[in-house]
């Protein structure tokens, strides 16, 4: 009987992992390889995963919870720079319709996705 659960148990949580990935709409999902001008990243962008609002301004400030400091788009690469001093690269790719923005980061490869609020 706990071998069938436990057989049901990973069976669904397959099924669950394969479902959460259709989540989004085509229009939604990730276009690598984009060189987009910069009026495309201004704007509030939120993170619902990790809770953070991140600001990107037209004049290259941004903040992000009390930090604020610069960005810019260099050699098809999304920098951030705090004052602070610490700088964050990134790779950086738009959904279709520019209300998702995937920055994945040049230094561990994780992707945080952000939606434009």
């Amino acid at each position: 009987m706990r071998k069938q659960l436990a057989i049901i148990g990973i069976v669904a949580i397959l099924v669950s992992v394969v479902l959460g990935g259709c989540n989004s709409s085509p229009e939604e999902q990730p276009i690598p390889g984009q060189v987009v001008n910069k009026e495309k990243f201004v704007g509030t962008w939120k993170n619902t995963t990790i809770h953070m609002t991140l600001n990107l301004f037209s004049n290259g400030t941004c903040k992000l919870f009390s930090l604020s400091g610069t960005w810019d788009v260099k050699n098809e690469t999304f920098v951030i720079e705090f004052s602070d001093g610490n700088i964050f690269t990134y790779n950086y790719a738009f959904s279709k319709t520019y209300r998702t923005l995937y920055l994945t980061s040049l230094s561990d490869n994780l992707t945080t996705v952000y939606t434009k609020q």
